[in-house]
């Protein structure tokens, strides 16, 4: 892979890993109040985009678009 594909491979796990560790430390270091704030919401945001990932492929499965079975272009 190129630089460049690499990075729009990664750039959206590494953005989700970072949010999840500020709102563990959030979490862990904040003293209540809005730190919890900040912690519910960003650990919050990796699970509704498990959840919004889940809904489209349930719903490309339902509707049979699927491209497990398709072929790949050369």
């Amino acid at each position: 892979m190129s630089g460049r594909a690499d990075l729009r491979v990664w750039r959206w796990p590494v953005a989700l890993s970072v949010l999840i560790a500020v709102g563990l430390a959030a979490a862990l270091l904040g003293e209540g109040g809005a730190w919890w704030g900040l912690s519910w919401a960003a650990l919050a945001v990796p699970l509704a985009t498990i959840a919004v990932a889940l809904a489209r492929s349930r719903r490309r499965a339902r509707s049979g678009r699927s491209n497990a079975g398709a072929a790949r272009p050369s």
